[in-house]
């Protein structure tokens, strides 16, 4: 099965050099790399140069950071696999997580799946489960991009990320917009991978919060008169899940415009 991933980097140039070395043992011949540097200033851009020639990865080179959404985007432009997998530089691959993503999509029958997940209960309350071993299988809202594959034809029916969630939700509304055509999305157990969480810089800006903030409302704003997210028969398992996994670190999102966030141990 033909896959392409889409990797985005922006500065910390060990991280990207680390996730490059862990990736290398799982690539297969019909694998398409490319890797979207978003304006790195701190040697990611030369680096990266140099190795797409020894490797032969396809590399794009933003002249300007345009954010995660507009990166992907271009990537989604160039790719030409079946399915898609989407990493961000932060994370570290521990197996063969092409392989295992792939099977988890045929055996599920569903067209996304991904590490951990936002379930929503509404547009202003949801849980974002958030934990690197999800503890099985399930159907989810949404999967967190650093790590999410899906089908192509997803792309072809139009989908891409809203570009306006610079910062943050671009997953988010991604997942929603397939959801609105029809399309499943699981969040899946055992996935080889560990996320160094905002190890990539950007979620660390001043503003961070705020756009937090402006992203769930315009997410609200664009989906809520779209999609009944009125909570579904297995609604009760995932709560039954959290509580008997009380060491999942659980964020509790209320009022979406003010995002407060509680952690659950």
């Amino acid at each position: 099965m033909h896959t392409s991933i889409i990797v985005l980097s922006y500065n910390n140039l060990t991280l990207t050099r680390n996730f490059l070395e862990s990736l290398s043992p799982y690539l297969r011949s019909e694998t398409e790399l490319i890797i979207v540097d978003d304006a790195s200033t701190d040697g990611s851009r030369e680096y990266l140069l140099a190795e797409s020639h020894k490797k032969k990865f396809k590399l794009i080179v933003n002249s300007e950071n345009i954010g995660a959404a507009g990166s992907r985007n271009k990537a989604l432009s160039l790719c030409t696999g079946e399915r898609v997998l989407l990493l961000d530089n932060d994370t570290e691959v521990k197996g063969d997580i092409i392989g295992i993503l792939s099977d988890k999509l045929d055996h599920l029958g569903v067209d996304i799946v991904g590490m951990c997940g936002v379930y929503f209960m509404d547009y202003s309350h949801f849980l974002h489960i958030h934990h690197d071993q999800f503890i099985e299988d399930m159907l989810i809202t949404t999967v967190p991009s650093y790590c999410m594959m899906f089908r192509r034809t997803l792309i072809d029916r139009g989908i891409k990320f809203e570009e306006n969630t610079r910062i943050f939700g671009e997953d988010i509304d991604f997942c929603l917009s397939a959801k609105y055509l029809g399309f499943k999305c699981a969040a899946v157990c055992d996935i080889p991978l560990v996320h160094l969480e905002h190890g990539s810089g950007t979620a660390l800006r001043d503003d961070y919060l705020e756009r937090i903030n402006e992203n769930h409302v315009f997410i609200r704003n664009k989906w809520s008169d779209k999609l009944d997210l009125t909570p579904s028969l297995y609604s009760s398992k995932v709560l039954e899940l959290l509580l008997k996994h009380v060491s999942l670190r659980i964020v509790l999102t209320h009022k979406t415009q003010d995002c407060w966030f509680y952690d659950i141990h």
